[in-house]
């Protein structure tokens, strides 16, 4: 790809024109899908990035700022600025003295209040402008604004929250889509059950309904690293909650493939490592 991206650009060298009008506007979904990327991809390399160059979530905060001073009426461009602060304004205390903190031991109080507001109040304007049919950033940055907005990782709505991956998955069927909607049902069933006042936070045996879904998230894997990893993560938080017996057994495993994944989050691994040995 990069080599064909280098004759094309050498072929059409002085060729390039700024696009206008409908140019422009048939250009926006795919600058909206690469500054959404980014945030991924920037999420998944670095839970705390260290410097500011290497942050790729700032960079798209910023090129999303610039996206909405363009296109102040656009609700997806409105709402990738909303993923994007609520994204940043959660990191701290979600990585603590090298190791990733599990969401309910994350400590609220350090998150960036200001960026916050400014995130809820993108992705209200994104909801408000998209009426009864909003897109999928929309509706993301709707999940992120519940995630934010919660006092505690168990006051978050999760049977909503779980409706509103479903709607993300019809209007984009990826599996990253359909894991993040098992793991919304998963975390409601579990709720339900009492996890959150459960000793050490792990219920005695897995509530009605989750075999099936541990079952779901276990078919989505696909053989790629990404998704393998993914999936392995799901399946040994799930298997940790519910007291099953090889739950230290899957984040043992999980840290040895990690510690081979040129991209893994260090974190991660160090998390996995710890409650391999718990």
């Amino acid at each position: 790809r990069l080599t064909r991206a280098k004759r094309l650009l050498a072929e059409q060298r002085g060729a390039f024109a700024e696009p206008t009008g409908e140019q422009r506007e048939q250009r926006m979904p795919v600058v909206l899908d690469c500054v959404h990327g980014m945030i991924a991809i920037g999420q998944r390399l670095a839970a705390d990035p260290h410097d500011a160059i290497g942050d790729l979530v700032g960079h798209a905060e910023r090129l999303a700022e610039a996206l909405v001073r363009e296109r102040p009426h656009d609700a997806e461009a409105r709402a990738v600025l909303a993923i994007a602060r609520l994204a940043i304004a959660r990191r701290p205390g979600r990585v603590v003295d090298g190791v990733a903190v599990p969401p309910e031991e994350v400590d609220r109080r350090r998150w960036d209040a200001r960026r916050i507001g400014l995130g809820i109040d993108d992705a209200l304007a994104a909801a408000g402008r998209s009426g009864d049919d909003p897109g999928r950033y929309a509706l993301e940055a709707r999940i992120a604004a519940l995630h934010s907005a919660a006092p505690s990782a168990w006051d978050v709505p999760w049977p909503l929250v779980a409706r509103l991956h479903g709607a993300v998955e019809a209007r984009w069927p990826a599996r990253s889509a359909t894991l993040s909607r098992l793991v919304a049902e998963a975390y409601a069933l579990l709720v339900d059950a009492g996890l959150p006042s459960a000793p050490d936070g792990r219920l005695p045996a897995p509530p009605e309904g989750l075999c099936r879904i541990l079952a779901d998230v276990a078919a989505l894997d696909d053989g790629t690293r990404a998704t393998r990893r993914d999936v392995a993560l799901v399946v040994a938080d799930l298997s940790w909650r519910t007291s099953a017996a090889d739950a230290a057994a899957r984040y043992r495993d999980i840290a040895t493939l990690l510690a081979d994944d040129a991209i893994a989050s260090e974190p991660i691994r160090a998390f996995c490592e710890r409650r391999a040995q718990a």
